[in-house]
Formats: structure tokens, sequence, C-alpha cells
């Protein structure tokens, strides 16, 4: 079978000699630097579009409506592309962020009570909460077999000095590629977060079901919220930073 020629591509991804343009994969633009920052343009215009649609029935439904008609039709949308776009920089995720920052504001809810009262979390947090669901799917088996290919379970941990006391760690550590040589765009990345996947408290890695783990995540990020961490917005990357390992894991107690 011979392709369409304007389907066919030659393409180098590397993020100081690149070669080939921008293309296109399973709907989402990507770039031979992977910086994807056209990506999160288009992303962030369509959803700004899908919202103005959205908003110009706020006076027929209460908040509640409004709310479950954004996770429909805007949300779903936003979050499709998100293993692709997960490590852009903060700059260009902003932009997609802004998406629900402005349909907050409109209805006129704070980000605090559209956690609590109707389980919106931020972006920032879903996109977290999002791949650190890919990797427990990883240690359930359940994810493709390439993935295993990466990112393997620990045969002879050696643990960080936060860890050390047994009661602090699980029993499904993975290993942990970035050791502070790595680019940024790695630290970003979906490697950057098996840090935080090693901090959580058995009872969680333990779930079998995946829905059931990534529920106790956002558990984790409502009381966050609830006790103003700092960054409880970013709680699975920047905030956990600022956290013991006991107090992050008191979150999901």
């Amino acid at each position: 079978m011979q392709f369409d020629a304007s389907k066919e591509g030659f393409y180098i991804i590397d993020r100081r000699s690149p070669v080939g343009g921008k293309f296109r994969l399973l709907g989402v633009t990507f770039d031979p630097t992977l910086v994807m920052d056209t990506a999160c343009f288009e992303i962030a215009a369509q959803a700004h579009a899908r919202l103005k649609t959205l908003l110009r029935g706020v006076r027929f439904f209460n908040v509640r409506v409004l709310v479950w008609l954004y996770k429909s039709h805007v949300l779903s949308f936003v979050e499709y592309s998100t293993p692709a776009i997960h490590h852009a920089p903060a700059f260009f995720l902003a932009q997609i962020d802004r998406v629900q920052e402005t349909f907050l504001e409109e209805v006129g809810l704070s980000a605090e009570v559209a956690l609590f009262d109707h389980g919106l979390a931020p972006l920032s947090s879903r996109r977290d909460i999002a791949m650190l669901g890919l990797l427990q799917r990883i240690v359930c088996g359940a994810s493709p077999p390439h993935f295993s290919d990466v990112i393997r379970r620990e045969s002879t941990p050696v643990f960080p000095r936060c860890l050390r006391s047994p009661s602090l760690r699980h029993s499904c550590q993975l290993q942990d590629p970035i050791d502070g040589t790595h680019s940024r765009m790695m630290e970003r990345s979906v490697l950057g977060i098996i840090y935080t996947y090693n901090l959580l408290p058995q009872h969680v890695v333990g779930s079998i079901k995946v829905s059931t783990f990534q529920r106790k995540l956002q558990m984790a990020v409502k009381q966050a919220a609830k006790l103003g961490v700092c960054n409880w917005a970013s709680l699975f990357r920047s905030g956990i930073k600022r956290l013991s390992v006991e107090s992050f894991q008191k979150l999901f107690s």
C-alpha cells in the first residue's frame, strides 16, 4: 500500500540538531525539539473557543450544570493531549491552564471551591495525577509493554536519605534516572515524577485499580489545599519539595 506523500516524512528529534519541520501525530502537533509550544498554542486556542461557546449559556444554567458541561466539552478536549505536553515548559502550559482559570472566574468559583465542591482540580494537578496513573499502570502490568522497557522496578534499591526508614517506603519502588545531570525537559517528563511516586505510602500504590489510585491522589490534593500547603496545586511537583516525607504521606491518611 502506498501512502499519500503528504502523510510521510523524515524527522530527527533532537534538542540541538533537529531535522524536519513540525508534524501531527494522533491530533497533536509535535516539533522536532519537543518544546511543544505549537501544540500548547493550538490546544489553548481551541479550548478557549469551546469555552466561549459554553459561556454564552451562563444565564440559563446553575453552576453545577456549567461545571458538568465544562468537564464534558472543554476539559475532555484539553486532557486528551496530556501525555504529549506534560513535559512542556510551564510558560507554554500556563496558556492552557488559563482556560480553566477563565471558566472559574466567569462562573464565580475559586480554585478551592471548585476542588472541594465539584472535584475540579487545577490542570497542573490533573496532569501530574494522570502521569502518576501511568506509572501505576506500569507497576500493575496494565500498560503497553514498551513502557516497561524504559521505566523499571528497582531490583536493588539505593534509597535516598529521606526514605532510609523502611516504614516510609513502599514495595513498588521504581528506578529513578534523574540524578541532577539531566536536562530540564527530562526532569519535567514522566521520568521526573518517579521521585514523587517512590514517596507515596504503601496503601496508595497498593491500589488494584488505577482509578482508585488516582482518587487517593486527588484526596491528598484536597487535604493539602485544606491545610493551606504552599503550592498545593502543584503538590506532586514543586509542592512536594517543601514538605518532609512524613508530612507528605500524612496527606493520604
